[in-house]
């Protein structure tokens, strides 16, 4: 399909910048994500240097699933 076959478009397709600006908002999104994950997988170090037990497998379980997840949003 050549550029003269858009057939009802045959002017230029205004765009108002939401596409722009949903972009640049994921873009800050993206890094927050990745700067909160590494300071919460720090916390949840230092958190299970002195928690045992059940709780404790539970809450690594979980930090370790917050941060496989908060990886996969920001990428």
């Amino acid at each position: 399909m050549s550029s003269g076959d858009l057939g009802a478009y045959d002017e230029p397709v205004p765009f108002d910048g939401a596409a722009d600006g949903l972009k640049s908002a994921a873009t800050v999104l993206s890094g927050t994500l990745k700067d909160q994950g590494a300071s919460r997988s720090g916390w949840a170090s230092t958190a299970l240097t002195e928690f045992r037990g059940h709780y404790a497998d539970v809450f690594e379980s979980n930090a370790k699933a917050a941060s496989t997840d908060c990886t996969s949003i920001a990428s």
